[in-house]
């Protein structure tokens, strides 16, 4: 897992790895849908700047039926849900405590 500050930093570091680290997929490489080992050793989240990364990119590889990738992405969706739902509750939870403090206080 790699995480920076800005896109541009992931990608440089991704692009470096990938150019440096060959071993890092099969003889045919990632745009065929790598599926040896449990998928893709490499998926760039997000969107990549950088268009040597575009064949490592989580839409590409989701694009190719990648079964980690589409995984990951229900898993988002779902997260992204809870999150939504956390956000409702709070924000009654809120008005509720506004409501409470205007009758009582």
């Amino acid at each position: 897992l790699v995480l920076s500050y800005k896109n541009h930093a992931t990608d440089e570091f991704l692009a470096d790895l990938v150019k440096a680290e060959p071993g890092l997929f099969p003889p045919n490489g990632p745009v065929r849908g790598w599926r040896g080992g449990g998928g893709a050793r490499l998926v760039r989240m997000g969107k990549a700047g950088d268009p040597r990364l575009l064949p490592y990119s989580e839409s590409t590889l989701a694009c190719r039926g990648d079964p980690d990738v589409a995984q990951c992405e229900t898993e988002l969706r779902r997260l992204q849900g809870l999150r939504a739902a956390c956000h409702r509750v709070c924000k009654a939870a809120m008005l509720f405590a506004s409501h409470q403090l205007d009758m009582f206080g």
